[in-house]
């Protein structure tokens, strides 16, 4: 991410987004203290999980570095190499969204 104003904290900022698409987090375990947590630090990252909330259709694997809130979305869907024609709407909203949130010019695909 490129100088955007207004950013924060990226990890709320990309719960904030997503929830707002429709998606719930994941819970994913913390390899120090192996409880479920939201968001895990390690190897300088903010790792998170996502989840359509309409049935678990898709998935978002989120990757945050800490030094310059560089981040990286996984979009997936659980057992499937494809995406079917519903899961390729969610991605184009999604897309949509992360340009509105964080200008065209600092995504890429």
């Amino acid at each position: 991410m490129r100088q955007v104003a207004g950013r924060q904290h990226m990890p709320d900022e990309l719960s904030d987004m997503l929830g707002d698409l429709g998606y719930d987090w994941v819970p994913i375990p913390d390899p120090y203290s192996h409880l479920a947590v939201k968001t895990v630090q390690q190897d300088d990252e903010y790792r998170m999980l996502f989840e359509h909330s309409a049935g678990g259709q898709v998935r978002i694997d989120v990757r945050i570095r800490q030094k310059d809130g560089f981040t990286h979305l996984h979009f997936y869907e659980p057992a499937s190499q494809t995406l079917s024609e519903s899961s390729m709407v969610l991605l184009r909203e999604l897309q949509q969204r992360v340009a509105l949130e964080f200008g065209a010019a600092n995504v890429s695909y």
